[in-house]
């Protein structure tokens, strides 16, 4: 069922105000592994990304967070 315009146009106004987008560069095969494990455990590639970087910034955090840090310098 297709989303009313106005619908569509608050989503567009709220992700514009509080999201942002990367475009990304993967091989050919890598992203055809990715898809293929997103498919079988049912999630999006946005989900596992998420999950992945979340995951390596807890398990190696960064000097300063809100500032630069060694890789950024």
């Amino acid at each position: 069922m297709p989303v009313p315009e106005a619908k569509r146009r608050a989503n567009d106004k709220w992700d514009a105000a509080n999201m942002k987008q990367w475009n990304v560069s993967v091989p050919i095969a890598e992203a055809e592994q990715i898809d293929c494990y997103c498919r079988m455990k049912g999630i999006k590639r946005t989900t596992l990304i998420r999950r992945a970087v979340q995951e390596l910034m807890m398990r190696e955090p960064a000097d300063d967070l809100h500032g630069e840090t060694k890789a950024s310098r």
